[in-house]
């Protein structure tokens, strides 16, 4: 049985088993003799913080009042937390093992963004594992006793070095967090502290709940929405009275942030990275209006194209909204702490015969990328050269992709993975499961993607959702 502390709480059999399966792989990947000191601390951080996290969530369930089942389920769903952060500590050290000599690479330009972003002072000493991931993104683990960032990059991108303009934009979430203070500042000064909740003075978050609760109720039961209740819903519905008020509310401190970060790499590498950033987010731009926390793609695009004229010395005014709440948010803020050692932006101030060889790598990638991007590459030298290139010669057996899938095998039936359960269409070959899982947690069984008898609406924090085949069951939610 597991020792948490000595001040071991006492925990279901079960619960304990699990976490002494936890500890267990902790102590086997400390053994590792090739895990890097610094990766090695943030293990024992973490060892640290789930023993003490066990313990005090132990004592939260004592002084609570739940019932002694209704415990046992919570200090299971602990336990899945601390699981899930060793899953991406343990991916993490992983990755270091296995891609060592591909993350390499990345070193200098790494080094290169820290500099361009003011990210050097020994002050802010911090460290930085790159890895690779599904996505660019930068983790920053809080119980860390220093400052620990993973930095991910996708696998995707390794061969494609115009992606990796975008470490200039990540990196700039470790700027963000040390600014954030000043840039909350910035939005209060334009817009005013006070009229930042667009509620109004007098109105209750009770009260706007239970209208919100009863318009759901009408709406289920099929009741009639009356004149009377109407005037109320718009009482609350209506507050923001002007385009030009909503547009500035909207630069809400994740919106500056978010833009702050696209504004970094424009900055580096100028006109060619609006192009790249446009193709990037254009890949899924339904993500990007899928919460308030980032701004659509044409206004991502208005202000970043707005900075890069800014930077190179346009005089020209703004010409629409986008661009002035750019021009007094974003620049000005930008301008304001030039000389401010804790928030100055290095890059924003160099010129042309400034840029470091590294950037100057990455910008010539670009550029190729943008004036090729309309050819195609023939995907029987993309597959020949990845086979030649990594598989032993005597192994090799190449035959060019056929233009249409080979008579032969599509009447091959295997009960495990097969195209004849489908329609040869796009939407039905993108539901395609290529693996499944029956996972025993009830977490994952609240909702069956793509379920065409599933009907989702959403409006700000308010969801409706609703089963009306397999699962008899009709929701609304209002948070």
């Amino acid at each position: 049985m597991v020792t948490i502390t000595n001040a071991s709480p006492s925990l279901p059999l079960d619960v304990a088993s699990r976490l002494e399966g936890l500890f267990l792989h902790i102590a086997d990947i400390k053994q590792r003799a090739t895990t890097p000191p610094a990766l090695n601390d943030l293990i024992n951080d973490f060892e640290n913080v789930a023993h003490e996290y066990i313990v005090v969530f132990n004592q939260a369930l004592d002084k609570g009042k739940l019932k002694t089942k209704d415990k046992w389920q919570k200090i299971h769903e602990a336990v899945d937390k601390l699981i899930n952060e060793w899953g991406t500590i343990s991916s993490l050290v992983a990755t270091h093992d296995l891609g060592s000599s591909y993350l390499s690479q990345f070193d200098d330009f790494l080094e290169q963004a820290k500099k361009d972003l003011g990210l050097t002072d020994p002050k802010d000493r911090f460290v930085l594992f790159p890895t690779f991931g599904n996505y660019f993104a930068v983790t920053r683990f809080r119980y860390s006793t220093k400052p620990f960032y993973m930095f991910r990059l996708p696998i995707s991108s390794l061969s494609a070095p115009w992606e990796w303009s975008v470490i200039w934009h990540e990196l700039a979430g470790i700027k963000v967090n040390k600014i954030s203070k000043q840039l909350q500042s910035q939005i209060d000064k334009f817009v005013g502290p006070n009229n930042t909740n667009t509620s109004k003075p007098n109105e209750k978050k009770e009260d706007r709940k239970a209208l919100i609760d009863e318009l759901f109720n009408r709406i289920i039961n099929k009741k009639n929405i009356d004149e009377d209740f109407q005037n109320k819903l718009r009482s609350i519905l209506t507050r923001i009275t002007t385009f030009q008020e909503t547009e500035t509310k909207s630069w809400s401190l994740d919106w500056l942030e978010q833009l702050y970060e696209d504004a970094c790499s424009v900055l580096a590498f100028g006109d060619v990275f609006v192009f790249v950033l446009e193709k990037i987010l254009s890949r899924n731009p339904a993500k990007l209006s899928s919460d308030r926390k980032h701004p659509n793609l044409e206004i991502r695009l208005g202000v970043a194209n707005r900075i890069n004229e800014l930077k190179k010395g346009s005089g020209q005014p703004a010409k629409d909204r986008t661009e002035e709440l750019a021009d007094k948010l974003l620049w000005d803020f930008i301008i304001s702490q030039k000389d401010n050692p804790d928030c100055a932006l290095p890059v924003a101030f160099e010129t042309l015969d400034d840029v470091p060889p590294a950037r100057k790598t990455l910008i010539k990638a670009m550029e190729d990328f943008r004036d090729n991007f309309d050819k195609y590459s023939s995907s029987s030298d993309i597959f020949r050269n990845v086979i030649t290139a990594f598989t032993p010669r005597d192994q090799i057996y190449y035959q060019s992709p056929p233009t249409d899938i080979a008579p032969e095998r599509k009447r091959m039936i295997n009960e495990k993975f097969s195209f004849a359960e489908i329609k040869e269409d796009v939407d039905s070959l993108l539901t395609l499961a290529f693996s499944s899982t029956d996972e025993l947690d009830i977490n994952s069984h609240n909702h069956i993607p793509n379920d065409p008898n599933e009907s989702t609406a959403t409006h700000g924090n308010t969801v409706a959702l609703a089963h009306s085949k397999y699962h008899d069951v009709i929701v609304a939610v209002h948070t």
